[in-house]
C-alpha cells in the first residue's frame, strides 16, 4: 500500500487548479451547517421534557442533513480525483438523486452519533435546571460534563474511523443498499484503521498553523485533508480489487 506521504502528494496533485472549487464548496458547506445549528439551537428550552423530545429530535435531524451535505462534498473530491468535472451544485446532489438511500444511510450514522452524545445528555438531564448554592457545588457537574463529553468524542472518532469510506462507497457504487454500504466500509477498513488515524493526525500541525490566520487558512487545510482521504479510499479499493476488473465510474454533469 502507498505511504501516507505518497497519498498526500497525490492529494496535492488532485487539488492543482481546483482550490477555488474545493475551498468554495467547503465554505458553502460550513455556512449551511452553521445556519442549521443556529436554527436548531435548544439552549432556550427550560423544560426537561422539551429538551429530551425537541432537543434530541433536532439534533438527530440536523445530523442527517449534515450527513447528506457531506456526501455531496465527498463527491466533489472523488470527481476531481478521477479527473472528472465537478461543481458546487454537487454539494447538494443527495437532494436531487438517490435521496432515499442517502437519507437511510445518514439516518443510521446519525443514530450512532446521537448515541455517542447520550453520556453528556445524561449529565445534562441529571443537573437540568439545578440551582447550585455555590461555585464549589458546580465542580462535580463540570467534571462529569467534561468526562462524558470526552467519552462521546472518543466514541465518535472511532465511528468515523471504522466507517471512513462510507460516503465514497455510496457514491462509487450507486444502487448498493445502505446497510451493505456500511458493511463494506467496515470490511474495507480492516487492517487500515491505524494508518488512516495517522493520516488524519498528520494534518494537525497544519490546522494549528491555520489558527494563526484566525482559521481562514483552515479551509485550504480541510480541502487538502479531504483530498488525501479520497486518495486513501482509492488506494483501499485498488488493494481490494487487485487483479479484478472494476467498472469505470459514471461521469456526472456538474
Amino acid at each position: 500500500m502507498k505511504s501516507n506521504k505518497m497519498l498526500r502528494a497525490e492529494a496535492r496533485e488532485a487539488l492543482l487548479g481546483n482550490l477555488r472549487l474545493t475551498v468554495g464548496a467547503i465554505l458553502v458547506y460550513s455556512l449551511v451547517v452553521y445556519v442549521l445549528q443556529f436554527l436548531t439551537n435548544i439552549s432556550g428550552l427550560n423544560s426537561l421534557a422539551a429538551f429530551l423530545l425537541i432537543g434530541l429530535t433536532l439534533l438527530y435531524l440536523t445530523a442527517i442533513l449534515q450527513g447528506l451535505l457531506e456526501i455531496g462534498l465527498s463527491s466533489i473530491f472523488l470527481d476531481l480525483s478521477f479527473g472528472q468535472p465537478s461543481g458546487i451544485r454537487s454539494l447538494f446532489r443527495c437532494f436531487r438523486e438517490n435521496t432515499n438511500p442517502a437519507v437511510i444511510l445518514k439516518a443510521i450514522m446519525a443514530l450512532l452519533y446521537v448515541l455517542c452524545s447520550l453520556p453528556a445528555i445524561a449529565v445534562e438531564v441529571r443537573y437540568f435546571n439545578t440551582d447550585f448554592p455555590s461555585y464549589k457545588a458546580m465542580i462535580p457537574y463540570y467534571a462529569a460534563g467534561a468526562v462524558t463529553f470526552l467519552i462521546g468524542q472518543a466514541a465518535r472518532i472511532l465511528i468515523d474511523i471504522i466507517y471512513a469510506p462510507v460516503n465514497y462507497l455510496f457514491l462509487d457504487f450507486p444502487g448498493t443498499e445502505p446497510m451493505k454500504v456500511l458493511q463494506s466500509a467496515r470490511k474495507l477498513m480492516r487492517g487500515h484503521k491505524g494508518r488512516y488515524f495517522l493520516l488524519k493526525l498528520s494534518f494537525l500541525p497544519l490546522h494549528a498553523l491555520g489558527l494563526l490566520t484566525l482559521g481562514i487558512a483552515n479551509f485550504w487545510v480541510i480541502a487538502y485533508e479531504m483530498a488525501a482521504e479520497t486518495e486513501f479510499y482509492r488506494e483501499l479499493i485498488r488493494i481490494r480489487t487487485a487483479g479484478k476488473a472494476r467498472p469505470a465510474r459514471p461521469v456526472e454533469d456538474a
